[in-house]
């Protein structure tokens, strides 16, 4: 990957150097797997399923122009590499109930943007790169069970759990001893990418399906995260953790026409659950965060044959003003769609 930037001034008609976001020397990522997994039915109501997977990743970039930042490296180079595995279980007691239980080891090496970026992620504070960052993992454990009702609808609930190590995480950092320095002439706050002791994220996930009669289907879920950074004192909200979400559907569909009135739902998002120093971009939440909202919406299809179809839909129904977490733009209004498919 490239990466080039500059200023120009469409008045004067002239153009100025500008620092460029990635290394403008250029970055390479190579990526290598091998992975088995088995699968033994020990019983009819019992099944084991287990895996190992090894992975190399390697990471190349280079700055030629330091003119903006005169960072005292000229390139960063890294190869990490890990054995991971996970094991699970199938129980099914009964034709209705299924039950699962898993556990997992994970491994994710720092990207380009993790260890290279330069960036002002909200006005007054910048990102810089570090060299020194080091791969995170984690090790996870989930429970799910379903029950199924009259063989139509399936009801399900799953938990899960998940401990990070080394966490890749955004913290205040300094560059040249300053943790504060001018950038686009703004004095900024100094941040990169570090690596957290641990954090965890947790969380649970329902659902219901099935059909209502010979026309109609049902679908809804809900979801709910949490995730935290483990500190001395009081655990820290870890970034990128969305408020409780999902979606409910009907869906109704007969020979060639289908139709679908579904309503997609967020939650608050508090404030006391962001990250202020990540990128949960809390500068353009409200003085309690981030608002809940539902949209509703409903599309249409008409099947002609098995090469063309139609489809209309009408999105955002109800007008309503609201964003997604962690946006500073509002998502869109009422708005019509229409989409012809032809397949040759």
């Amino acid at each position: 990957m490239n990466s080039t930037a500059h200023t120009e001034n469409i008045v004067a008609d002239t153009t100025s150097k500008l620092d460029t976001r990635y290394p403008d020397g250029g970055s390479f990522m190579n990526a290598i797997a091998a992975y088995a997994t088995h699968t033994w039915e020990i019983t009819d109501k019992l099944i084991l399923n287990d895996g190992l997977r090894f992975s190399q990743v390697g990471l190349a970039a280079k700055f030629n122009d330091k003119t903006f930042f005169p960072f005292p490296f000229n390139s960063i180079n890294q190869n990490n590499s890990a054995l991971n595995g996970n094991i699970g279980l199938i129980y099914m007691p009964t034709e209705k109930w299924r039950i699962t239980a898993t556990g997992s080891t994970g491994f994710r090496a720092p990207n380009v943007d993790d260890l290279t970026k330069v960036f002002e992620s909200i006005p007054g504070k910048v990102v810089v790169p570090n060299p020194n960052l080091k791969p995170e993992y984690s090790y996870s454990a989930e429970l799910g069970i379903n029950h199924y009702f009259a063989k139509s609808i399936n009801i399900g609930v799953n938990g899960y759990y998940t401990l990070l190590q080394n966490a890749l995480t955004v913290q205040n950092s300094q560059y040249n001893g300053l943790d504060s320095i001018d950038y686009d002439g703004t004095l900024s706050q100094v941040m990169t990418t570090t690596n957290t002791g641990k954090a965890n994220v947790l969380g649970v996930e329902g659902f219901v399906s099935g059909k209502l009669g010979e026309y109609f289907s049902l679908l809804a879920t809900i979801n709910y995260t949490r995730g935290r950074i483990q500190t001395d004192s009081i655990p820290y909200p870890l970034d990128h953790i969305p408020p409780v979400f999902g979606k409910v559907s009907l869906t109704y569909q007969a020979q060639k026409f289908k139709a679908e009135f579904f309503t997609m739902y967020s939650g608050w998002k508090r404030l006391k659950d962001y990250n202020l120093i990540g990128e949960d971009n809390y500068a353009y939440a409200l003085p309690e965060g981030m608002p809940g909202w539902f949209t509703l919406n409903l599309r249409a299809g008409y099947n002609f044959n098995k090469n063309l179809a139609v489809q209309l839909a009408c999105e955002n129904i109800l007008d309503q003003n609201y964003r997604n977490f962690a946006s500073n733009i509002s998502a869109p209004g009422r708005n019509f769609i229409i989409s012809l498919r032809g397949n040759f």
